[in-house]
């Protein structure tokens, strides 16, 4: 699997977490590496970790539909399309 790179505030490239969680192998769910990440960058790393899900790229304070999809992640960004909040299945 390809990592994509993650730059941290300082701009140093840090390597972004695998697909599955190495104790349960069950599929990824959330992400809280993406955290200020660009919103492309997030979307190409869940769609890597899961090619199943659909992800919507939401401005912060922008109302979503609450109900539970497992196919389903919502990337909420900044007014700079950074990441802001865990994205996460749902």
């Amino acid at each position: 699997m390809q990592e994509l790179p993650h730059r941290d505030s300082a701009g140093s490239e840090t390597p972004l977490a695998t697909a599955t969680d190495a104790a349960t192998h069950r599929p990824k769910s959330s992400w809280p590496e993406l955290l200020g990440a660009s919103s492309e960058v997030a979307k190409q790393k869940i769609l890597s970790d899961r090619p199943d899900v659909r992800v919507f790229v939401v401005p912060v304070g922008n109302n979503v539909t609450g109900d539970f999809n497992d196919k389903r992640v919502h990337v909420f960004v900044n007014t700079h399309g950074d990441v802001a909040r865990v994205a996460s299945i749902g």
